[in-house]
């Protein structure tokens, strides 16, 4: 499984990360170093060993989720 972080509005991927506290801490990177605005520009997606992708979050709820993640605790499940 890994965990892919996407540009929604150039639509490419803007990182690849094994687990999804490390996904959870580049939103909270991109908050402190670009602001809030820009980190709601992102999607978190994960993909399973088989290929198949299901969103995690997106936005202001992505933005949201990783701020209030506790780094090292960014358990993801949906």
């Amino acid at each position: 499984m890994r965990f892919e972080l996407w540009d929604l509005t150039t639509r490419n991927v803007a990182g690849f990360f094994d687990t999804g506290a490390e996904a959870l801490e580049a939103v909270r990177a991109a908050v402190q170093t670009h602001g809030r605005a820009y980190a709601e520009a992102f999607g978190l997606i994960r993909e399973d060993t088989r290929g198949r992708s299901k969103t995690i979050a997106h936005g202001a709820e992505l933005v949201a989720r990783a701020l209030t993640v506790a780094p090292g605790r960014g358990r993801i499940s949906a």
